[in-house]
């Protein structure tokens, strides 16, 4: 068993058959402090690992985690957990813009995950924030690929100069997976099951206690030896399993080896350690084994996803177990392939070729189809989707090859991605396996035992039998289940301060009026809390000093605005998350999480702020401003700041004492922030229309003690030129507009523009009679078009016309040239 729960962050490398990773991730371990006390205990070497502080978890999360400690070493922080009774394993996930070129790989490797680790779900949330969850991934370019060992709420690292995971565009419980595409990404997306498995708690299968019985290691030619470290056997849970070279969370030989060619590991036998294509059986059946089977209270009687047993043993000597739903699924997952035509009859896409090879063939995530039209020698070739092909090459060292685009069909030197030793008349399915859609599945139901009040549900070689709605038990035998009014008997768990409601299968609660939810419970109704009173202005000690007042609303729920700290903020609802926080003003970045609770108020319930009585209407400044307030020993105090201005008003000042919370005019009258009336006789409307653009614009004005003046925004959004006009008030009302700049245009703003010295617009009496062909040359300053008769007449005379721009009229060029004759 390959599972370790403490907190841990590991560079992982990557090979690929035919090619030798070269990228050294060096020493890119990062541990907490906790995690590597634990570690050195058990006695692993931990050199080389960066040991990084708390500040990157979220600390009420991680308190709260703690309480799930799982199998392994040093359970600093617990398990994910389903978010609601009875629910599956939740983790969502999202990609960072950093790296949203990834993302259709990346859902697919997830989509892969959800599809074998049974008890899990894991969705993929476009905008996290809008959202409800309150666990997950965001995957985040960085430089190298990484991961926190379990859930670490919070964990950022500082990727993309993140200080918080907010920062990320996430919530605080969520922790970020870094990813770049130097770990062969492109090339191989189980690197990110890779990652994911590690936040759910799974080590690297190389660093078991008993891999040196399957493997040889050369730690002086690593540049990470603490990557490999074994992991101790006192901690090590085994499920009978052993050493799989395979598996997705094993480093290929090559992996931060400090000479390129040279491996760090390889199998006992010299064979190489390559990356697996993708999450194996075992590796899933472990993730079930440690979430699924291992919590009975979360998931009673759980069943294992259904295997079948591969009929060949692998490089180490195992048979290893192949789940039912990837039979016939175009990926070898067997050693010698069975999986995809022994276990099962498989549904072939494509009819066999005349050599009786597969119709068409699955290499390197391409589908490649027989091609009729071109073979190679006494073999066929296969062409792939995107260009490349499959052939078998004898003066490659007789290997079947998946050659380049460029070089297939081959017309000399042929390059190749990858490569098999084979001499067969096919491509071997261990690395090309025929394309299939599924296989032929028998319906083992037609004879089954099932109750006669249960459900059959075929599978593989078996049947499962599951008891219907109203009935309990295992499927073979199945018993009604009598109607219980636990609502009438007393039986049920809602809070006194609840109504409970009764269902045919349990019941449900809801707290009365005046009561709600405190939110500890997952289930409403069973833990109800009076609603206090609401205040509308509330001093805040924590996170920062500050005074907050109601100030209309946002999303359909109280608004309040805050002054008094280092910068604005105010308190309002995102919808998305149905949670109050304390935003920046005019933002989405939270500094602190109010309240999951959508009837959210303030009320004299928290230590983290004073509810205050509102700020009467009469003390309250006409216009925008905005307050500057002050907590003193006995009393607060609050100022003005019109808009516009960067000072308080000092001449208005007014107070609250703290020992009757009455608001008060200290010194001084409301001042008025409103701005002053128009001034008549220089209205936007009075604008004339050879001061507007023809294709519409708008005007941002400014008014000053004599004169306002309005620059244009076209509606189009297009350049305006800042083309400004400009009116002076006079006492007797005959304000006129005019440009502020004799010499500039009103904006054009996407309307076509008046045509200058065009040749549509030459004179009728300068063009020739008959079939006339105009030749233009245009400058800045004018332009000229000579005539010529395209039925060839005139030939030998020169004739042109010219236009001056300044002028915009047509004349013949020189007064000596006569008009040409085309008829």
């Amino acid at each position: 068993m390959k599972i370790f729960q403490g907190l841990l962050a590991y560079a992982l490398g990557r090979t690929v058959e035919d090619v030798s990773v070269t990228k050294d991730l060096g020493n890119d371990i990062r541990i907490t402090k906790e995690t590597a006390e634990a570690l050195e205990l058990q006695g692993m070497d931990i050199t080389g690992w960066k040991i990084v502080g708390n500040k990157d978890l979220d600390k009420k999360l991680k308190n709260s985690a703690k309480d799930a400690q799982t199998r392994g070493l040093g359970s600093v922080y617990g398990m994910w957990q389903p978010i609601e009774d009875g629910g599956k394993v939740m983790v969502p996930f999202t990609v960072h813009s950093s790296y949203s070129h990834r993302t259709e790989q990346i859902k697919e490797a997830m989509a892969e995950l959800q599809d074998v680790l049974g008890c899990f779900e894991v969705p993929y949330v476009e905008n996290p924030l809008s959202d409800v969850y309150g666990q997950g991934i965001v995957f985040v370019a960085d430089g190298s690929c990484y991961s926190l060992l379990g859930r670490g709420p919070g964990f950022h690292n500082g990727m993309q100069g993140a200080t918080s995971i907010s920062d990320l565009g996430v919530p605080n419980g969520w922790q970020a997976i870094a990813l770049d595409d130097g770990c062969n990404l492109a090339s191989n997306p189980s690197t990110v099951q890779h990652e994911v498995l590690h936040a759910l708690g799974v080590f690297h299968e190389h660093s078991r206690p008993d891999r040196d019985s399957y493997i040889d290691y050369w730690e002086d030619r690593t540049s990470a030896p603490g990557s490999w470290s074994k992991y101790p056997t006192s901690n090590w849970h085994s499920m009978g399993s052993i050493y799989e070279p395979r598996s997705v969370m094993s480093y290929g030989s090559y992996a931060t080896s400090t000479t390129s060619g040279v491996p760090v590991a390889l199998l006992k036998d010299g064979g190489q350690i390559f990356d697996g294509e993708r999450i194996t059986t075992e590796d899933a059946l472990q993730v079930q084994w440690m979430y699924c089977k291992e919590q009975p209270s979360k998931f009673p009687g759980y069943e294992y996803t259904e295997t079948a047993t591969c009929t060949s043993q692998d490089e180490v000597g195992a048979t290893r177990k192949v789940f039912t739903s990837r039979l016939c699924d175009g990926i070898s997952d067997c050693p010698n392939g069975e999986d995809e035509g022994d276990l099962a009859v498989c549904k072939e896409i494509a009819p066999r070729t005349p050599n009786g090879c597969c119709g068409a063939i699955v290499r390197g995530g391409q589908t490649c189809t027989h091609n009729p039209d071109y073979s190679y020698g006494d073999r066929e070739t296969f062409a792939c989707e995107d260009g490349t092909g499959v052939m078998f090459v004898p003066w490659a060292s007789n290997r079947w090859l998946h050659v380049v685009a460029a070089t297939y069909p081959i017309e000399g030197s042929v390059s190749w991605m990858s490569s098999i030793a084979d001499t067969g008349i096919c491509p071997p399915t261990t690395w090309a396996a025929c394309a299939v859609n599924g296989y032929d599945a028998t319906d083992n139901c037609e004879t089954n035992d099932c109750d006669p009040n249960a459900t059959c549900t075929s599978g593989f070689e078996s049947y499962t039998c599951e008891c219907n709605e109203n009935y309990t038990g295992d499927g073979n035998t199945c018993t009604f289940i009598p109607e219980v009014n636990e609502c009438a008997d007393g039986s049920h768990q809602c809070d006194e301060n609840a109504s409970c409601s009764d269902l045919r299968d349990g019941y449900t609660c809801s707290c009365n009026a005046g009561w709600k939810d405190s939110g500890l419970q997952p289930i409403n109704g069973r833990d109800c809390v009076e609603e206090a009173a609401c205040c509308d202005a509330v001093q805040f000690s924590f996170p920062y000093e500050q005074l907050c007042t109601i100030d209309g609303t946002f999303d359909g729920k109280k608004r309040w605005s805050c002054t008094g700290a280092h910068k604005l903020f105010e308190v309002k609802y995102h919808s998305g998350t149905s949670t109050f926080y304390l935003f920046e003003l005019g933002t989405w970045t939270y500094h602190a999480v109010l309240a999951a609770d959508p009837d959210f108020c303030f009320a004299e319930s928290d230590s983290d702020y004073t509810c205050l009585d509102s700020i009467p209407a009469d003390l309250i400044s006409p216009g925008k401003f905005e307050w500057d307030c002050k907590e003193k020993s006995k009393y607060h105090e609050c100022k003005v700041i019109c808009e516009g201005q960067s000072k308080p008003d000092k001449k208005f000042v007014i107070r609250c004492t703290k020992n009757n919370s009455v608001w008060s005019v200290h010194k001084g009258s409301v001042p008025s922030c409103a701005p002053p009336p128009p001034r008549a006789g220089c209205e936007e409307s009075l604008i004339g229309e050879d001061l507007t653009s023809p294709g519409g614009n708008t005007w941002t004005c400014v008014e000053g003690k004599k004169d306002k003046k309005c620059t244009a925004v076209c509606d189009d959004g297009s350049s305006s030129e800042n083309f400004e006009v400009k009116c002076k008030y006079s006492k007797n009302g005959d304000s006129k507009w005019s440009k502020s700049n004799k010499k500039s245009s009103p904006p054009l703003c996407g309307a076509e523009g008046p045509k200058i010295c065009h040749e549509d617009d030459i004179d009728p009496d300068l063009i020739p009679e008959g079939s006339v062909v105009w030749e233009c040359k245009a400058n800045s300053k004018q332009n000229v078009c000579k005539a010529s008769c395209s039925n060839g007449a005139d030939a030998d005379k020169t004739y042109s016309v010219k236009c001056q721009n300044k002028k915009n009229t047509w004349k013949v060029e020189k007064k000596k040239m006569t008009i040409l004759n085309c008829l």
